[in-house]
């Protein structure tokens, strides 16, 4: 049995294959049939897009340009004056000249260079001069484009409601725009109550602040300000007297009588152990309700 061998065929020629072929009976949608874009496509669904003007393309620029100097600040000196401009170019204090027994190409070298000094002096004053002239059309222009949209907006805003507006407008939100200000009666008022809240705070600001200031005054005298002060306070609190005025350690007795005076709900009896006479030599606490006695 012999195989038949049929040609390969693409999908996208198949599917124009089949758009070409005539349709037998009328189609009731006037959609097409087979779709050019399929369900995984953003373009599956139709959606208008507004006309956007096309940008211009600016080519990338490789590096960083660095942040343009003002070349002449408001609160700078004024740059195009002629005592600036012969400060940043001064004239040379005495003329190089060639020497006697120079040559011919010394003299034309040293000339240059007196030409070429001259051609920068002056293309650095001129330069000045010029940007300050194209800074002061800038600063004209910009300050009329201001000016006039200003008065637009001014013209805008004293200009009346057109009728298509103040027709179609709720009668609640006309009557809630108002261009006039509103009546308040009671401000005057309003006013003279603030006025003398703020009075009275500000009294009582000011006398904490001097009784601040006098208490300062008084605690002066304690103030340390020298060393040879800070070396003597610190002597005083911390120095040790000489042997014979040395007072003595505390002894038990001493300690426990201590002991009863600040706590008196603790009860010590003569058979008391050696570990509560000890946790109370070294600040330790029993229970109110117990009593260590001999066992």
């Amino acid at each position: 049995m012999m195989s038949l061998s049929l040609p390969y065929v693409c999908v996208s020629c198949a599917n124009r294959a089949v758009r070409r072929l005539p349709s037998a009976a009328r189609q009731f949608s006037t959609s097409p049939s087979a779709r050019t874009h399929g369900p995984e496509s953003p373009s599956w669904v139709e959606i208008p897009m507004p006309p956007q003007r096309k940008a211009k393309w600016r080519p990338h620029v490789k590096g960083k340009l660095t942040k343009p100097r003002e070349v002449f600040p408001d609160d700078g000196p004024n740059k195009a004056t002629p005592e600036y401009l012969a400060l940043v170019s001064p004239e040379p204090i005495r003329e190089k000249k060639a020497p006697k027994n120079a040559t011919t190409e010394l003299e034309s070298y040293i000339s240059w260079k007196a030409r070429m000094a001259a051609s920068r002096r002056k293309n650095i004053r001129e330069g000045i001069v010029e940007l300050h002239k194209l800074k002061r059309q800038e600063d004209t222009k910009m300050a009329a484009i201001s000016d006039a949209k200003q008065r637009k907006r001014a013209e805008l805003l004293a200009a009346d409601e057109p009728d298509d507006l103040i027709l179609t407008l709720p009668t609640i939100e006309r009557d809630i725009r108002v261009k006039t200000a509103l009546q308040d009666p009671e401000r005057e008022k309003r006013l003279k109550e603030v006025k003398q809240r703020w009075e009275s705070m500000e009294v009582k600001s000011l006398q904490s602040r001097m009784e601040q200031i006098h208490e300062m005054y008084l605690n002066a005298s304690s103030f340390i300000l020298t060393e040879a002060q800070l070396e003597r306070t610190v002597e005083d609190i911390f120095s040790v007297s000489v042997e014979g005025n040395r007072t003595p350690p505390p002894n038990i007795r001493t300690m426990l009588n201590d002991l009863e005076k600040r706590d008196n709900y603790y009860k010590y009896e003569k058979g008391t152990k050696l570990s509560a006479l000890a946790g109370a030599l070294t600040g330790g606490r029993f229970p109110k309700d117990r009593e260590f006695v001999e066992e």
